[in-house]
């Protein structure tokens, strides 16, 4: 990869940081919304929504190389899998996962300098087609706007399953894969 190359490519990684911040601030709410519903009602159904929280962290996390918040969300997202009902273990777990985004949120704002060639646009033969499979809905969208501005048309799959299926039936320039879905991992 040339330095170019290599320079636009961080410079949208970073803008990717940037937008994805905005998204933590969005689960630490989540979270807490969740927490306080699993201490009033101890509803099986917060459980879940908690845990595909944390899996989706988990992800997201060494996507953008938070691995403090990919190491939490995976052990909470254990804790909570393994059908253990210790309070006490699950709200430090957490607790945990909460500071480990919001010093995430706080680096990001460290790192707000962004290259002036964030500004350059990415360029495309005609009729770039990318498969993003991700399960994390944010994600795929967050790549999306980076690629449809270039004129690449987006397919998105879920799981690895559905990737598969769309790879069975057409081709693409470019596959962006996450490596941790539920079902048929990346």
């Amino acid at each position: 990869m040339t330095d170019d190359k290599a320079s636009i490519v961080n410079a949208k990684m970073n803008d990717l940081r940037q937008r994805y911040k905005t998204q933590l601030a969005e689960r630490v709410e989540v979270i807490s919304n969740l927490i306080s519903a699993i201490n009033q009602t101890n509803n099986k159904n917060d459980y879940l929504e908690l845990k595909s929280v944390a899996h989706k962290l988990a992800g997201t996390g060494g996507t953008f190389n938070f691995p403090e918040i990919t190491y939490t969300a995976r052990a909470l997202e254990n804790f909570i899998g393994s059908g253990v009902s210790n309070q006490a273990e699950l709200m430090a777990l957490s607790k945990k996962l909460v500071k480990a985004i919001k010093d995430a949120i706080d680096d990001i704002l460290i790192q707000k300098d962004i290259s002036a060639s964030s500004n350059k646009k990415i360029i495309f033969p005609e009729s770039t087609k990318i498969l993003i499979a991700d399960d994390d809905e944010i994600v795929s969208l967050m790549l999306s706007r980076k690629f449809k501005p270039a004129g690449c048309e987006i397919v998105y799959a879920k799981d690895g399953s559905e990737a598969l299926e769309y790879l069975q039936s057409d081709m693409f320039s470019l596959i962006i894969l996450d490596g941790m879905m539920p079902g048929m991992m990346g």
